[in-house]
């Protein structure tokens, strides 16, 4: 006989609480860069509607992935595939940038334009690698969070049946 029973799984928090916090210094960032390009250009609201709402896109998927988080936190079965996902955010978003404006600053500071420029390309390419592959293992971490998992239970003991009585009779 088949039949569901409930998981007693280990509630994990800290997925939550870690891409909380990513997504809140990312927000803070882009809150802070969209500031500075208003304050060096003073029509910069004005130019492209289209850009102040990418300019929030990647804050409001991380909030959006911080939820989703929250919800499954009972149901992640692979906890190895949120870390890494989790992981592939932290490279994509705060560790690359930084890593990126260090270097270009360097690179500026010596006259060396040609090698921002291609710091610039190999980022943007490393940048959707690991965005790619991190969302993979979020999405598979999702899609098994809500599948069913069925287990199978023996009885030691037999459930009478509708046709048992009779059959004892004979």
């Amino acid at each position: 006989m088949e039949r569901q029973l409930p998981n007693p799984r280990k509630s994990y928090n800290a997925p939550f609480w870690v891409m909380f916090f990513v997504a809140l210094i990312l927000t803070a960032g882009y809150i802070i860069g969209y500031w500075a390009a208003q304050k060096v250009n003073t029509s910069f609201h004005r130019k492209q509607i289209n850009y102040n709402i990418w300019f929030m896109l990647w804050p409001a998927l991380l909030w959006a992935e911080t939820i989703m988080y929250r919800l499954v936190r009972k149901k992640i079965k692979k906890i190895l595939y949120v870390w890494l996902h989790i992981s592939s955010v932290i490279a994509a978003f705060i560790l690359m940038p930084v890593c990126v404006a260090l270097v270009t600053v360097f690179a500026t500071t010596h006259n060396n334009l040609m090698v921002a420029r291609q710091l610039r390309q190999v980022w943007q390419v490393i940048f959707w690698a690991t965005f790619i592959i991190g969302h993979a293992f979020f999405i598979t971490t999702i899609v098994k969070s809500f599948t069913k998992r069925k287990e199978i239970i023996e009885d030691n003991e037999a459930t009478p049946g509708i046709l048992d009585g009779i059959i004892e009779e004979f």
